[in-house]
């Protein structure tokens, strides 16, 4: 094995990678964005079933996933 210079610091593998001052904000706001929006899809389908019905709001999903396929 051979010798190490003195004065030179060899960094941990924790060191590696530089951490972000802001990146957990930026990841928490990316999920709580994300749990917005399923909120929001649930209760659309919620208003829509309670609205028109089940038989309806199953040939409206039908149909809806037929125009976009």
């Amino acid at each position: 094995m051979a010798a190490r210079p003195q004065g030179i610091r060899i960094p941990a593998v924790t060191d590696t990678a530089p951490r972000l001052a802001h990146g957990g904000t930026l990841r928490r706001v990316g999920i709580a964005g994300l749990g917005a929006l399923a909120v929001l899809l649930v209760g659309g389908g919620v208003l829509l079933w309670m609205r028109h019905g089940v038989a309806i709001f199953f040939d409206t999903v039908a149909a809806g996933l037929a125009t976009c396929f």
